[in-house]
Formats: C-alpha cells, structure tokens, sequence
C-alpha cells in the first residue's frame, strides 16, 4: 500500500535487520511473582508522587514471550514508512509498533539510535525485548506485553490528506484500550504521535505510560531540560530501592548528572519539570546539533538512563548491541514524573496527549556551559521551531479530523478485545471504542467465549498446554459458577487455581491445583502446584512436582527453564542433574539457558573444574535470556571459586575474588 500527499507519503514494505524475528510465546501461565521491587519514598509530600501506587505482583494474564535465539542473519520485517521532504520513520507493526528508525534526511543523520541487530534479550515484562529506536509502553511498570508483538494497525488520512499510522490494542491487565496516530505532514521537521487512552470501567485504574527513546552515546553530550532537581534512585539492599530528590546539574555523588557518561553506574534519572514549563527534554551533542522529544501539557515526565561506565554496564551495551558497535543511551516521557508510580486514572476517562520527535540546532557554546543558559537556549530553541500553541492546536484539532475516525487494516492484533467486546456485549455494557476494529475472537479466546456464552469449560483432549490465560475478575467469577456444575474438570480447577495464585491466596491455590492433579495428571497442574509450593516454602515438594511436570512434557523448553530457576534457588542441585541426564531430549539440553543452569547444578555438586569449561562455551558465554538485574553470572564464577577453594582446603572470602569483565552483569556495581 501506499498513500500520497503532496511531499509526505505513507508505504508499506519490508526492513532487514541481521537477526532472528522468529519468537515463541510460551504455553505456561506466567505465575512467576515478579522480582520483588519496593521503592522507600524520601520525596517530600508536597511533590505529590504516587510511590509504589500500581505495581503488580505478575504479568498474568499475558504469557511470556521466552522461545527466541541470537541469529547474525538477514531477516526481513514487516514495515510501514512515513516520509515528507524533511523525516523518514520506519515502523514495524509486528514488533510492537516500534519505531525502528527516524532519519533527519536534511542533516544526514539518525534521530533515534537503530540497533544493527534484532536481538531480542530478557529485559521485557514478557520476557523479550530488543534496544534501539522507539517503544511505546502501557499499563505497568516496566517494557509494554506488546513490546515485540503484532498490534492492531491501521492507516486513515487527516483531512487535508495527511497520512496518518494508527496502532492499537486492549491492555489485558488494565482493561484499557490505547491507540497510538502518527503522522508527518508536509513541511514538518517533527514526526508527531497523537496518543489516546481510554477507561472503559466503571472503577478506577492505575495508569502507567512511558516512550522510551534510544539516542547514540557520546563522550561530549549532554541532556537539557526543564529541571532544576531529579529524583534518582539508589539501592538500599536487594529488591529494596530508595526514592530520593537531588538538585541539577551536580549529583550528590559530586559530578554533573546531565551529562550521561559522567555516570559511573547504571542510572535512572527523572527530572522533575518545573510546574509550568514546557514539557521537552533535549540531546544536545559536540556540535550542537541534537533531538528533542515535546509534549503537550499531560506527559509530566522526562527521564535519562544510562548504563554507566562500569564493567557491567558496558558488558549489557555490547549484550544488547553486539561487538563493535556504537553504543546508546535512553531519554523517556511519561504519565507521571517517575516510573515507580502510577497515575489514578478515573472511570470511563479519555486521555490524550501529543509528542513530537526531531532534530534541534542549539549553539554549543550556550549548551556545554551554565546550566540556566542550556535551559534557556533549548527552550528558545525549541520556541522558534516548534511553538508550544502549535502543539495544544493540533492535539485540538485532531481530535475531530481523524483521532475518532475508523482507519483501514493494514495488520491484525490479539482477540482480546474482541473477547472483551464479547463480555461487554454479555453484560449489557457499552463496547471498547467502537472506532476501534478489534476484529475476531480467535482460537486463544475459543474456551472464554464459551464460558461467557454458558457452555462451560470443556476439558482439552490429552495434557493441554494452551497460551491462554485470564485473571479478570469477571472471568474467575464465572469458573467458580461453573465448578459448582462441573466440580471434577481437572481443566476448570487449575484456572481456578492460577486465579488464586493471581490473588495471593497460595494456600486456596494449592488446594485446587491439587484438587485438578487428583481428577488428571498434568503438567499444567504439576507447574502450578510446583510454583505454589515455591511460595509457600515446601522447597522438597516444590523440586518434586516439577520434575514431574518434566516428565509429562520433557520437551517443554519454558518448563524446564522454570523448574531449573526453582531449583537453583533453593540449591536442588540432583535434582537438576537428574532431570537433565535422564530425562530431558538432546535438543532441551542445548538449550542455553537449560544448560547455564545445569552447569550451575554441576558446579553446586562440587564438579568446579566441568562447570568452568561449560561457562566457556560460546552459546553460554552469549547467553540471550539472562534477566535484566540478574547476577547469575557473577554468581556462577563466585561459587566455582567456592567450591575450588572448598577442594584445596583454602579460606573463601567472596570480596577478594577479581570478576573477569565477561561474567560481570552487575550493572550497578561500581568498577574498583
């Protein structure tokens, strides 16, 4: 397809990128609790953050997106392109409406930082996620469910026949819908993203939103906004952070925070806007020239991350960018001011907001100096190219011209709207908007809409694994309705289950997961169980009935991965070696994130010299799904050591021990 207008186009095509876009959902219910995060607000009040407002203990219902390797070759994606005399941006709808690539076609330069690689790693909610380029992300903390999967697209034309690139979808965990319109007229040096969020329910929702934007890194840059202070985060122990105010440019540790490689460790910092400014954060470079992310008046916040310049800071940039490459930086906007909160979104409200995205000329001289004179230079900047009244107009104006009008389908999304729309429909409520095409109930919502329709839950043939999954409180209440019809549905109790799993009643899940394994075996109701027990404490019985789900399904890569996470922490070191010599297929065994952790079983068990050549084998030394914030890999060479020292009869003092730069992923750990 392809849509033209004066000197701005929209096309359709393809964009390789070196890698490998092939990613398989998993067919567990994501029941892992989240790592545990709990942040000590030291922010006075009358800031009015809202601190730990709307965190969630799992991504339920969503399932982890965890099948995915680390290819070099070139592969083809989907793409939609806007383009005018001044931008190119390149979109790929099937991975989460990124915006892969902006091009500033008068200086010759990229706007945004692209990846050279699609190289998916665990840093998403859902698991996989890939740098670089533009993300959209709703709903809760952390990288969208979406974040590389398809969503709705669609493409409609303002009315002076401006192209416009719509992306949707239903937010499963706030019930929710968001759309995302961009558009690049003629003329313009911005790209802009008209963004409407809507509140269907009769109930308050808590509300998160961040874009998260990657920009090259270099030595001499610095970022410039609005702020004289930032709230910064610092960790106080394990899962526990501290939430503090800081004033800007010069950072409690004595060096100036705007300036990113001045960073020793990884960072987040939130700039706190000054209450009526306008709301832009700017990248200003050697040269002066740079990008700015602008906003209308609701997206408060603005945010620099940066790796840092620590051993394990640099190791995640060349994890995430591979070898050679330049590396980046992330610049952000969101709903609130930080991203450990959540925004008290009333029922059946309409937000909607406008950003933009461009290049911006500053004088180097002005940027590089006084922090007052940097903000005044990027503001009178930013003034003269893209007005302020500019912006509220066209958020205005939009509005009617195409933000409520229906697009044409370029690609599909999920079926839980059409599911959602299917409840609505049952209850008598209004439907999601109805602008808004959310297609089809497809296969994954089939079991749900039977249930909604009363024809029950029927048991799957054989021991099912389905990727389909539902927490919302009006589902739970229609299993328990029909568990007092059908009170022997294996099938049926294990949702239940997960349900009471989802709601922290771990001993009520536990009685119904064993409830559904007393009417079926399953390897549904051995994980369930097996997680449960995790929580509970009953770390024998939690090792047991994993292993037995593996025995039902040893093929079950995501299983085995879980139950080996399970085991490692609780050091069921045989059990692991057990499972993986007796019972799992050589294609399970190879898989690198089962045999990272068997060599953890193998090193546990006093076999130190195996595990250090393991650790040395290519696939594991690239290892794709170690988790942001993890620490197994320093953990690994820590107890080889042990248990090196343990065998020689020598004292072991962690401390003492000198990490190889290659094991080091902490990104929060200094250099000595």
């Amino acid at each position: 397809m392809k849509i033209v207008s004066g000197l701005t186009s929209l096309e359709t095509g393809v964009y390789t990128i070196r890698g490998d876009k092939n990613l398989a959902v998993s067919n567990l219910p994501a029941i892992r609790p989240l790592p545990p995060h709990q942040f000590v607000s030291e922010v006075p009040e009358e800031d009015g953050l809202h601190v730990g407002f709307g965190g969630v203990n799992t991504v339920m219902p969503y399932c982890m997106v965890d099948g995915y390797s680390w290819s070099d070759s070139p592969c083809d994606f989907p793409c939609v392109t806007l383009e005018n005399e001044h931008l190119k941006a390149v979109f790929l709808p099937r991975m989460g409406g990124r915006l892969w690539k902006l091009y500033d076609k008068d200086l010759q330069r990229d706007v945004f930082y692209e990846n050279p690689l699609f190289r998916p790693s665990f840093l998403g909610i859902c698991n996989a996620w890939t740098a670089g380029g533009a993300e959209y992300n709703f709903g809760v903390r952390g990288h969208d469910a979406y974040t590389l999967s398809p969503l709705f697209t669609d493409v409609l034309q303002d009315t002076d026949g401006t192209p416009v690139l719509r992306f949707y979808e239903f937010n499963r965990i706030r019930q929710i819908t968001y759309q995302l319109d961009f558009f690049l007229p003629a003329g313009s040096k911005f790209l802009f993203n008209r963004v409407r969020v809507v509140n269907p329910c009769d109930k308050e929702v808590p509300f998160y939103y961040w874009v998260n934007i990657a920009v090259a890194e270099h030595r001499r840059q610095r970022i410039v906004v609005p702020a004289n202070s930032t709230y910064v985060n610092y960790s106080l122990r394990d899962g526990v952070d501290s939430l503090s105010r800081h004033p800007l440019p010069i950072s409690r540790e004595n060096f100036d925070a705007t300036y990113p490689m001045n960073h020793p460790i990884a960072k987040d910092n939130f700039f706190n806007l000054d209450a009526d400014c306008r709301r832009f954060e700017v990248v200003a470079e050697a040269d002066g020239n740079g990008m700015v992310l602008a906003s209308t008046h609701r997206l408060q916040g603005r945010k620099l991350f940066t790796w840092g310049m620590s051993n394990g800071g640099r190791h995640w940039q060349r994890h995430l960018l591979g070898p050679g490459t330049q590396t980046y930086l992330e610049i952000q906007g969101g709903i609130c001011k930080t991203q450990t909160e959540c925004m008290p979104m009333p029922a059946h409200a309409v937000w909607e907001w406008l950003e933009a995205y461009g290049s911006l000329q500053t004088t180097p001289e002005k940027i590089f100096g006084d922090w007052a004179v940097a903000r005044q230079e990027c503001l009178s900047r930013l003034d003269a190219a893209l007005p302020q009244e500019v912006l509220d107009e066209t958020l205005e104006r939009t509005r009617e011209s195409f933000a409520l009008k229906k697009g044409v389908r370029l690609y599909e999304g999920s079926g839980w709207g059409a599911l959602e729309n299917a409840r609505r429909k049952c209850a008598g409520e209004k439907p999601l908007e109805t602008h808004l095409d959310f297609g089809e109930v497809g296969e994954l919502q089939q079991a749900w809409a039977g249930l909604l329709e009363g024809k029950g839950f029927p048991e799957p043939e054989g021991d099912c694994l389905v990727s389909s999954y539902m927490v919302q409180d009006e589902f739970y209440e229609l299993l328990l309705a029909t568990e007092k019809s059908n009170p022997g549905n294996w099938y049926l109790q294990a949702h239940i289950a997960i349900n009471r799993f989802q709601r922290q009643d771990y001993a009520g899940a536990k009685a119904s997961f064993l409830k559904s394994l007393s009417s079926r075996s399953s390897t549904l109701g051995f994980f369930g169980l097996a997680c449960t027990e995790r929580l509970l404490g009953e770390t024998e019985l939690c090792a047991e009935h994993g292993e037995a789900a593996i025995a039902l399904s040893p093929d079950n890569a995501s299983l085995v991965k879980e139950v080996f996470r399970n085991c490692r922490e609780f050091q069921q070191w045989k059990t692991i070696l057990r499972i993986y010599e007796n019972i799992l297929p050589e294609s399970v065994r190879q898989t690198p994130m089962v045999r990272f952790l068997y060599a953890f079983a193998v090193a546990g068990n006093g076999d130190w010299r195996r595990a250090e050549k393991m650790i040395q084998e290519e696939s594991l030394r690239k290892l794709p799904d170690i988790r942001e914030g993890e620490s197994t890999f320093s953990e690994i060479y820590f107890l080889i050591r042990e248990k090196e020292a343990q065998e020689k009869g020598l004292p072991f003092d962690v401390d003492s021990v000198d990490l190889p730069p290659e094991y080091d992923f902490r990104p929060s750990v200094p250099n000595r």
